[in-house]
């Protein structure tokens, strides 16, 4: 074989190895898209029927609010005149949540008093500070007690969770959920 023929074959050896392992990069990325949005589908359906599973398209629009670059992310909303007793049962499962699977928990306090979550309800999280007056959705969604939203990427929002005084276990179900289904990604 002369050196032109061989530089060939190489040159034809390289480009196919390129287009393979590009080929392998875009199959890997709609995988891990098509595992996110089912593990999404099966956390939807096997949630109680205390929560609610978004068969709108109501998106989260707040340019302050973080949206997640890869998978879905648990947004929660906390509104400092809100049920004391809602924000502290919701602040301990927080915990427990970011202990865990931080990286997949974004908390806003509605109030312009950062140390407030802190110094009353010892969270252990970190938080941001959000205007009480701006929408955080395309829905006008009062939030009065604690509210959390799993979202996509695009900021749509999947599963809706409020926390209810008189009913303390639907966040424990909800949290233990939500533990289950990020520990599964």
């Amino acid at each position: 074989m002369s050196r032109k023929e061989l530089s060939i074959v190489v040159i034809f050896l390289v480009g196919l190895n390129l287009f393979l392992a590009y080929s392998n990069y875009s199959k890997k990325t709609q995988l891990e898209a098509y595992l996110v949005t089912e593990q999404t589908e099966v956390l939807t359906s096997n949630l109680n029927s205390h929560e609610k599973t978004s068969l709108s398209t109501n998106y989260i629009t707040n340019n302050q609010i973080k949206l997640p670059k890869k998978g879905p992310k648990l947004v929660v909303f906390i509104d400092e005149g809100g049920c004391q007793y809602c924000i502290e049962k919701e602040v301990k499962l927080l915990n427990q949540l970011h202990e865990i699977h931080d990286e997949h928990l974004d908390v806003y306090l509605l109030s312009n008093n950062y140390s407030l979550l802190k110094r009353l309800y010892n969270a252990k999280f970190d938080y941001k500070l959000l205007d009480r007056d701006i929408l955080v959705s395309d829905a006008e969604i009062i939030i009065h007690n604690p509210v959390s939203f799993l979202i996509d990427n695009s900021g749509l929002i999947q599963v809706e969770h409020f926390a209810e005084k008189d009913n303390p276990s639907k966040s424990e179900t909800f949290y233990t959920k939500m533990e289950s289904f990020f520990h599964s990604l």
